[in-house]
């Protein structure tokens, strides 16, 4: 039976105990699959099939990651808690403890980690013995098991005098991490990897690669957009980012622009592009010769002669050329000549990546030949129905001209990845600050403890939080928190043969001095992004010492803890990456 046919059981024996016990009779046994991601409604139809004695269910909590979905771990807790090891005994738990997937020192390396930060007052779980990971595979003799690594990128300067190009000034966080993970990327390329299927080392290729990352949104945009200006191919299955491509926002423009070309921002857009090419100062001229509203005006009453009066001439030539077009030429027609009258399809093809962007213009001429199929018509419609797309925030994706099965780098939500595995795992973006929208909202709802709501004094026109509000804020905090980490648990089992985890900081010294303070749950309860569990930790480890040489304080040998797994922490500061993206630059003019 699917959930749809459990549920609508459920409506039916809930009414009548003897229906229930008739439809037991029918199961002789009972399984459940990811138990630790189940619901109250879901326990609730298990307990009406179920009999005394015929019930097994599989799960394991700390894999426990879709609260959003409404799971509840307790209900896997309570049974974990209360079941016994006696064989003899019917509420019976057993320990799947090997780990067939990752070599020995990734566990070790999981353990660490999870063992420090994971527990029953913070996570929901305690990290003991029971719950740790061992070797379930054997790596082959004389196999040297790959180093954890930990790559944080300083987001400033090493240096407040150190001169920046404008182009790094302006990269953000996500931006300046993926120009990290590119350039590890093509460091892993050249490097060997073991092979289970031969039983041999072989060269790291694209495939082999994942980049898992907390969230989509905004990540996957412009982690693609850097992986394919670094000549990398990348795959991301998401319905997203077409709309904020360059090559397709431009011409967008261009035909807002032939519809209405007072419209400052596209009509400017469409000046500065490749395709007529007017640089800054020729803007700027062109707007301090006129005190018209719009830019349009000011560059019809341009009145200078020289070289940038016949450039406007020429634009404003072709320009009522298409406005003419557009009367009477179908959509797609319309399209298909501005591609051959501005050369827009070579200048695609040349820029990075120009197999992706030419199937996107490709696909934007497909989709102006539907709407043109459609009962709506004309280049003024089909703006607007662009628009409508655009303000609904629905977005549509890229076109496809890789596949998942292709040689290209994945990326993908760590949601997604649950139950996958990959030799090489890059997990990103643990600088980003956990989301806790949910715990300032005027109203709170927890389903143990009700409701809680704001104070309103209506006479002074006033509201303060109450004991109830703040007490179920913070128990939200505290699952949302352990919901995180047992994400970044997930997110680090994925990996079979190399772990590579990459956060930023604002200030590295900044950060360590956070790290420094003693691990506890309360100052665990007070990290602000995963990176903040995984400094805690490794600045302590026997390898953290990249961490520690950044610290102020000083580091006796009971303050490092020794242990089996090895790490390779690394410190990248922002004029590095410049170097990098100087060096590139330059084998490319070469």
């Amino acid at each position: 039976l699917d959930f749809n046919d459990l549920e609508h059981l459920a409506l039916k024996v809930l009414s009548h105990e003897k229906l229930a016990e008739e439809y037991r009779q029918r199961f002789s046994y009972v399984f459940v699959d990811e138990y630790q991601d189940s619901n109250q409604v879901q326990e609730a139809i298990i307990n009406l099939v179920k009999k005394d004695d015929n019930l097994f269910m599989v799960g394991d909590v700390k894999q426990s990651i879709y609260r959003f979905r409404l799971a509840d771990p307790t209900l896997f807790m309570e049974k974990y808690d209360s079941f016994s090891d006696d064989a003899r005994e019917m509420d019976r738990r057993i320990f799947l403890r090997n780990n067939f997937r990752s070599t020995v020192n990734i566990l070790e390396a999981v353990n660490f980690v999870f063992r420090n930060v994971m527990s029953k007052s913070f996570g929901e779980i305690e990290y003991d013995d029971d719950a740790a990971l061992y070797p379930g595979k054997d790596c082959g003799e004389g196999i040297t098991p790959e180093k954890a690594e930990l790559l944080i990128i300083d987001q400033q300067d090493m240096a407040e005098d150190t001169e920046m190009p404008e182009e790094i000034e302006e990269l953000n966080q996500i931006q300046l991490e993926a120009f990290a993970v590119a350039a590890r990327i093509k460091e892993l390329l050249k490097s060997k990897i073991y092979d289970e299927g031969t039983g041999s080392y072989r060269d790291v290729t694209y495939k082999d690669i994942v980049i898992l990352l907390r969230t989509n949104k905004n990540w996957i945009e412009v982690f693609t957009e850097v992986l394919t200006a670094e000549g990398i191919p990348s795959y991301a299955d998401v319905n997203s980012g077409y709309l904020n491509a360059v090559e397709i926002s431009m011409f967008l423009n261009l035909l807002k622009v032939i519809d209405n070309p007072r419209q400052d921002i596209e009509l400017i857009s469409v000046l500065r592009s490749p395709v007529f090419q007017f640089s800054i100062e020729e803007m700027a001229s062109i707007r301090l010769n006129s005190s018209e509203k719009y830019f349009y005006t000011a560059l019809v009453s341009y009145r200078e002669e020289g070289e940038l009066k016949q450039k406007i001439a020429e634009f404003l030539e072709d320009l009522q050329k298409w406005q003419r077009m557009a009367r009477y030429l179908p959509l797609e027609e319309l399209i298909w000549q501005l591609m051959l009258d501005t050369g827009y399809l070579y200048y695609v093809t040349a820029m990075p990546g120009g197999t992706q962007r030419m199937a996107n213009i490709r696909l934007l001429f497909s989709r102006a030949k539907n709407f043109e199929a459609s009962t709506m018509h004309g280049l003024f419609n089909f703006l607007r129905f662009m628009e409508k797309i655009a303000a609904s925030q629905a977005d549509i994706g890229t076109a496809k001209t890789l596949g998942e099965n292709d040689n290209v780098v994945r990326m993908m939500s760590i949601h997604k990845s649950k139950g996958l595995e990959f030799p090489v795992v890059i997990l990103s973006g643990l600088g980003k600050q956990f989301n806790l929208s949910d715990t300032r909202d005027n109203i709170l709802l927890h389903k143990d403890l009700g409701l809680g709501p704001r104070f309103v004094d209506t006479g002074l026109r006033t509201y303060s939080s109450t004991i109830l509000r703040n007490t179920i804020r913070e128990k939200i905090k505290f699952e949302n928190l352990s919901e995180e980490m047992r994400i970044l648990y997930v997110a680090t089992t994925r990996a079979k043969e190399k772990l590579i985890i990459t956060g930023s900081v604002k200030g590295i010294e900044k950060a360590v001095k956070k790290w420094s303070k003693t691990v506890a749950p309360y100052n665990l309860a007070q990290a602000k992004c995963g990176l903040d569990w995984f400094g805690t930790v490794l600045i302590r480890h026997q390898d953290g010492e990249a961490l520690r040489e950044k610290s102020d304080g000083e580091w006796g040998e009971n303050d490092i803890w020794p242990d089996k797994s090895s790490w390779h922490i690394k410190i990248i500061h922002k004029n590095s990456i410049k170097l990098d993206l100087q060096k590139n630059a330059n084998k490319k003019e070469q």
